[in-house]
């Protein structure tokens, strides 16, 4: 992104109420999230509102990371950034839309709007493909759904490209005029609308590429009255190395588009039988000594690189980055931005590899991005990095995670904080790193349950506040040292823990009044509350910051009645606070189930638990989750077993006919439970779903897979589309959060975009 604009330009194009005549600092970039500033220099800051948070809350530490430019919609103390050009505008979403459209005016290339339901991404990076190098090519690094996004793929469009590529996810919130409006696309491509859902009507496909001089799309059931004369209907490709009918739709799409770009058919056919497989998913995962890994093998253009560098510092916390590169681009030009790029960014090292390299470097503790075009060179490399485990791994999908909570937050009143609750190792999704990932999910506050997990996130750069469910009196000092706020749910645990500050000479420490409302776990009660803030309100060691309690069967939507009794009695109990505190503080009551049927009660704040992993016992609100965990391994051995033979420990099954048994080193040990055996449980091969037989051992298992065509070395599904996370907890006779729970440590953990 370069704009090259002064603030004083910059006033102008998005209708600033002041005046910055004199102020010539020149303006390259754009940014709105102050935890990935600092690899570009001159850079604005747009303070956005929205549901994750207030860009104005931001402006002290983008300040603080070199920004000197703030549009800003909210009144700021100027005189604390003595330096700093405050541009005020009305609203700043608006003034990023202005912005964009005047930098929409400054494109020469033709602008390529590709939608549809899927395939997008691949039409997108097959096109640019085949364009590449014989014409200059800028294309968005993400498919965007949200206004925000669509703004950004306009910014950061290089103005000199031949042509601009930006793939757009139709959205129930975004309005196709108004994107049309600012994008103005000459070309549109439209992927497949197969069950995208009755919004999506051909008005709105109408409305979202009117203007375009053609229109790509290969289903004729579309009528598009108003587009008719310009749409090209496009087959599939015949060629027999696309043996995927989707590869061979998208394939199609992109090199019908190419052509009429103006690429030489024989060049485009010779390209054609090089389209690389494409790895659409951004993959993390623990390294030896230490280290994470961000696997980012597709290709190497700046601005895939750019997007990559900006992930690796909003995750790092303070820790060591490094990079590793394959090839560079053949441009020099191209070179040139990827080594500024490095400039700006300052990984702390640098490692630039050709094939068959020989990676020998020891990093320890160290966020290390792999980035460059798919090879088998890197892909060894990156192997080599990753901490040895059996192939069993646990897959977390953080854009379905961004989701659900979201959509939590979204159910809230206005205003409403969120606590994400990272109990039990972050419901086994594992602590620090989830809690690094959801730090930047617009949640408020975080909850472990006891210190020893409050300091394992703090270490890993959590700057928000952390409350603790259970503090033990020996863990008061390090609760303290690490800026932990204790729940207090008793007169011993509150006498104990005021000593310990008394004995550190610490005043106002913010605790946490747990109120029992009818759980009957922990918690003073109602007739206790006098005495527990009449000792709060004599000792200045400490101050309250929430009073919260806890729902016991939120979930229940056939009797509501005991719910609204506890929330009738927290309210109570918050009222009495008031009474004797004059300070402001959070109340909290509501659990995941609890936002999901109870939004609107009107406390504070809310915790969010078990629902921002897709669990949700409301069908309702289920349809708007997506599951997060997904757990797969892979199969070790393949062996034909003829009738009459026994399977396993204590031969608990013979088989009746001649059965291929597959066996997969998944056992009782990673959390795959005993009562599973013999079939009761199952597990998925080549989409076939194979049942338990005998005896699931400690770290392997053996399913009947006659039918599934199995071979060594198959993924093998245990929790996903075909075994959701609830029919697993089902099949054990359970509840979800005991089966996330009890997953092993020793499962290793992937973390994909």
């Amino acid at each position: 992104m370069k704009l090259n604009l002064t603030n004083r330009q910059l006033s102008k194009i998005v209708l600033s109420k002041n005046d910055h005549g004199n102020d010539s600092s020149v303006i390259q970039s754009v940014v709105y999230d102050s935890r990935r500033i600092g690899g570009t220099p001159n850079s604005v800051f747009f303070a956005l509102k929205g549901v994750h948070s207030n860009g104005h809350c931001y402006i002290k530490d983008a300040y603080q990371k070199g920004v000197r430019s703030f549009v800003i919609s909210e009144k700021v103390d100027e005189t604390t950034y003595k330096d700093a050009c405050f541009i005020s505008v009305d609203d700043t979403m608006e003034a990023l839309y202005r912005l964009a459209a005047y930098h929409r005016k400054l494109l020469k290339g033709k602008l390529v709007l590709i939608s549809g339901k899927i395939g997008k991404t691949s039409v997108k990076e097959w096109l640019y493909h085949l364009l590449s190098p014989e014409m200059s090519v800028s294309r968005s690094p993400k498919s965007y759904n949200s206004n925000l996004g669509i703004a950004l793929s306009v910014l950061e469009a290089n103005p000199s490209a031949d042509a601009i590529l930006i793939e757009v996810k139709p959205h129930v919130e975004l309005n196709p005029t108004q994107i049309n409006d600012l994008l103005q696309p000459e070309v549109g491509v439209l992927t497949t609308t197969e069950n995208d859902g009755s919004q999506f009507s051909d008005a709105y496909y109408e409305s979202l590429y009117k203007g375009c001089t053609a229109l790509f799309h290969a289903e004729r059931h579309r009528s598009f009255v108003k587009l008719k004369s310009i749409i090209r209907f496009v087959n599939p490709l015949k060629e027999e190395t696309y043996t995927n009918e989707a590869k061979r739709k998208n394939a199609a799409l992109a090199h019908a588009v190419a052509l009429y770009l103006g690429l030489a058919p024989q060049k485009l056919k010779e390209k054609l039988k090089h389209l690389p497989d494409l790895a659409l998913r951004l993959e993390t995962f623990e390294g030896k000594n230490g280290n994470f890994i961000i696997n980012d093998l597709y290709n190497l253009d700046v601005d895939a690189f750019r997007n990559s560098l900006e992930f690796q510092q909003s995750i790092a916390k303070g820790k060591k980055r490094a990079v590793i590169l394959g090839a560079l681009p053949v441009h020099s030009l191209q070179q040139q931005e990827i080594l500024d790029l490095l400039s700006n960014f300052k990984p702390d090292y640098f490692f630039q590899l050709k094939e068959d390299d020989v990676f020998n470097e020891e990093l320890k503790d160290t966020i290390i991005l792999i980035k460059g075009n798919t090879s088998k060179h890197l892909l060894r490399i990156a192997n080599f990095l990753k901490e040895k485990r059996h192939h069993t791994h646990l897959r977390i999908n953080l854009k379905s995670l961004r989701k659900n909570i979201v959509t939590h937050k979204q159910v809230l009143p206005k205003g409403t904080k969120l606590m994400a609750m990272m109990k039990a190792s972050g419901y086994g999704s594992g602590l620090d790193k989830i809690a690094q990932f959801v730090d930047g999910f617009g949640v408020d506050y975080f909850g472990v349950a006891f210190v020893d997990e409050g300091v394992l996130i703090r270490n890993a750069g959590i700057s928000k506040p952390i409350m603790v469910m259970n503090t033990e009196e020996g863990n008061y000092e390090a609760c303290i040292n690490h800026q932990l706020e204790p729940a207090i749910f008793d007169f011993q645990q509150l006498d104990d823990f005021i000593s310990e500050c008394i004995y550190q000479g610490i005043h106002d420490y913010p605790i946490h009044l747990k109120i029992d409302t009818g759980m009957h776990r922990l918690g003073f009660e109602l007739e206790q509350l006098d005495a527990v803030l009449e000792i709060i309100q004599s000792q200045p060691e400490v101050k309250i910051k929430s009073a919260y309690s806890h729902l016991a069967e939120s979930d229940n939507a056939r009797d509501k009645r005991f719910t609204e009794h506890q929330i009738k009695l927290f309210s109570l109990a918050v009222q009495k606070v008031r009474q004797v505190i004059e300070y402001p503080f959070e109340q909290h009551i509501l659990n995941s189930p609890g936002i999901e049927n109870y939004a609107n009660v009107g406390f504070s704040m809310a915790r969010l638990g078990i629902g921002m992993y897709g669990v949700s016992s409301n069908p309702v609100f289920k349809r708007k989750l997506e599951p997060v965990i997904s757990w797969y391994s892979v199969v070790s051995q393949v062996k034909k077993v003829v009738a009459g033979q026994s399977i396993g420990y204590s031969r608990s099954h013979f088989c009746k006919t001649d059965t291929i048994v597959a066996t997969i080193p998944v056992g009782y040990a990673d959390g795959l439970r005993r009562s599973l055996s013999n079939g009761v449980g199952y597990l998925t091969i080549n989409g076939v779903k194979c049942p338990i037989i005998g005896r699931i051992c400690m770290d392997m298992v053996m399913v009947d897979a006659t039918k599934a065509k199995v071979k060594v070395g198959d993924e093998v599904e245990i929790i996903g589309p075909n075994c959701s996370l609830e029919k697993m907890a089902e099949l054990q006779q359970t509840i979800p959060y005991e089966v996330m729970t009890s997953i092993s440590e020793r499962v290793h953990k992937v973390y994909v975009e």
